[in-house]
């Protein structure tokens, strides 16, 4: 499943933001699901994609970044592992300091 920036809109057309990023946060999560049954069976490509579907769905999806990057680490692709390691910790600095507020 794939979500095209024209079809956010229509959901911002006739839904409120907060239910848009409702919707586009359960998206994630069942993307993130199909991501963690895919590296669970070894299909580590299609787990891949999964999760970074997930992440044009919510790019804050912390549960996301961390499974991808782990993904990353079994197809040997430490460069990008360790970057998305990197966002995830600024993404957590940042929710922490949202939350302390």
């Amino acid at each position: 499943m794939k979500i095209t920036k024209y079809e956010v809109k229509i959901m911002n057309f006739y839904l409120d933001d907060e239910t848009t990023n409702r919707v586009l946060k359960n998206m994630a999560m069942g993307m993130v699901e199909k991501g963690n049954w895919s590296f669970k069976n070894g299909k580590y490509e299609q787990a891949k994609a999964w999760y970074e579907r997930a992440l044009k769905a919510d790019s804050e999806c912390l549960e996301a970044y961390l499974k991808l990057a782990t993904t990353y680490g079994k197809l040997g692709e430490e460069k990008l592992q360790q970057e998305t390691l990197e966002l995830t910790k600024k993404l957590m600095e940042k929710k922490k300091a949202e939350f302390i507020k």
